[in-house]
């Protein structure tokens, strides 16, 4: 991937830096904050978390979850871009150059995009999610974390929750989550 963008001249020397970070490491920080997150989520609401057990032989259902309970707290809820071009954002004109913050979790909560958005549905159509960006930037580690995330999920869920403490943050990141679990 770095040799095709390389040998296009897509990137300049930062944006090399940032990309071959970004596969380096990107997805261990993803997916556990994803991972950590997901499980504070459904953990901490019992119907909830009785809906996902029940769902946990069905990938595709289970995905569906991975995708809605990020909905309420996202692993990157807003994301930072440049104005390519003079452009329109509904009614607001942006210049090109002008930076953008970009908050998706409110645009995850939009009723015209995700109706009945305050109840976590895992049938909805996944390109509506702005998890792992959209357009000209999504995640390169997006179908990784399409199989990834579920499968860990899967198994936690499989074991039986009985009850998630508080995330534990190092900077960032997640570095202990205190799951309780039945059997």
């Amino acid at each position: 991937m770095m040799g095709a963008l390389l040998s296009q001249r897509l990137l300049d020397a930062r944006g090399a830096v940032r990309t071959l970070a970004g596969m380096l490491v990107g997805s261990i920080d993803t997916t556990a904050s994803c991972v950590a997150k997901i499980i504070a989520v459904i953990g901490r609401d019992r119907k909830l978390l009785q809906a996902v057990a029940d769902d946990a032989d069905d990938p595709a259902r289970m995905l569906g979850w991975c995708w809605e309970a990020p909905r309420r707290w996202p692993h990157n809820p807003l994301v930072l871009r440049e104005a390519l071009c003079d452009t329109r954002l509904g009614s607001y004109p942006i210049k090109k150059g002008e930076q953008l913050w970009l908050w998706t979790q409110a645009a995850m909560q939009d009723e015209s995009a995700f109706p009945d958005a305050r109840r976590l549905r895992p049938d909805r159509p996944a390109e509506q999610y702005l998890h792992f960006g959209d357009a000209l930037h999504v995640c390169a580690g997006r179908s990784i974390n399409s199989v990834q995330i579920p499968m860990l999920v899967t198994a936690i869920v499989g074991r039986g929750i009985a009850s998630v403490g508080p995330v534990a943050w190092a900077g960032s990141f997640p570095d202990r989550l205190v799951v309780r679990f039945e059997r």
